[in-house]
């Protein structure tokens, strides 16, 4: 076990005290800017972690389930309430993978940087799926403020609102840019 107890505070120290805890465990990704200059310890560090990431999913789910439970317009293309999302342990590992890659590459894009795409990043984590639709975003500082963001883009709202999707899989990662880079993936299985 391992302690830091100096406050980091210069870009480069952050991204190595976020490095540490994304490195003890592949759920640990989000961490709050509260919490980038906490004293830390290993397991109480990512346990902390793992809480704040389940935490910022079960509420992005909440607020897009919210979302579903009325019918809306995205764009020209009018869409009835759908079913509500259940949290998928494989499409969270997968949007954490593809959150950190965003967030270590400072680029926003639903490519990955080895070329992935959102149907290869879902069946390496284990889903088997026969539908997949991925909404990323940058610079949202909260889940609301990203739930909003997606739900004002025709396309990003069309994936929420699509009633073929039953799974659903949340991550965001803050960059060494100080950038939040998410993820939340789509998906039905097969």
């Amino acid at each position: 076990m391992y302690r830091i107890t100096k406050l980091f505070t210069g870009k480069n120290s952050k991204l190595s005290v976020v490095g540490l805890v994304v490195c003890s465990s592949l759920t640990a990704s989000f961490i709050l800017p509260e919490l980038s200059n906490a004293v830390w310890q290993k397991s109480d560090s990512v346990a902390q972690a793992q809480q704040t990431q389940s935490s910022v999913s079960n509420q992005v789910i909440q607020l897009v389930n919210q979302a579903r439970s009325q019918g809306r317009m995205c764009g020209n293309q009018r869409f009835n309430a759908a079913g509500s999302l259940s949290a998928n342990g494989s499409l969270n590992s997968a949007a954490q993978v593809h959150s950190s890659d965003m967030a270590r590459n400072r680029k926003m894009s639903h490519t990955g940087s080895n070329g992935s795409s959102m149907g290869q990043r879902a069946k390496q984590a284990g889903y088997e799926w026969r539908a997949i639709a991925e909404n990323v975003a940058a610079g949202q500082t909260s889940p609301s403020a990203v739930v909003q963001a997606w739900l004002k883009s025709p396309g990003h709202c069309a994936n929420i609102m699509n009633s073929n999707y039953q799974d659903s899989g949340v991550s965001a990662v803050r960059g060494s840019d100080g950038v939040l880079y998410w993820t939340m993936l789509y998906g039905r299985q097969r």
